[in-house]
């Protein structure tokens, strides 16, 4: 098990790169998150980054429910 240095929970595999020093392995949903912050702001809708949050975690009928309550 290994722990994500930002968000401190445990996974089996860390496989996102941080965009912060180019060297440390942490967490996917992390990963999506720094991605996402370095946007500039004002580029995406709060919904357009819930979507891209929520689509990241694979989890299909989250998706579906997602794209059920926003449409």
């Amino acid at each position: 098990m290994k722990i994500c240095p930002k968000c401190g929970r445990g996974f089996e595999r860390l496989l996102a790169l941080s965009r912060t020093d180019n060297k440390t392995m942490i967490c996917d949903e992390c990963g999506t998150m720094e991605a996402l912050d370095s946007l500039p702001h004002g580029m995406l809708t709060p919904q357009e980054r819930t979507r891209i949050v929520v689509a990241a975690t694979g989890n299909k009928w989250a998706m579906e429910n997602f794209n059920a309550t926003h449409n």
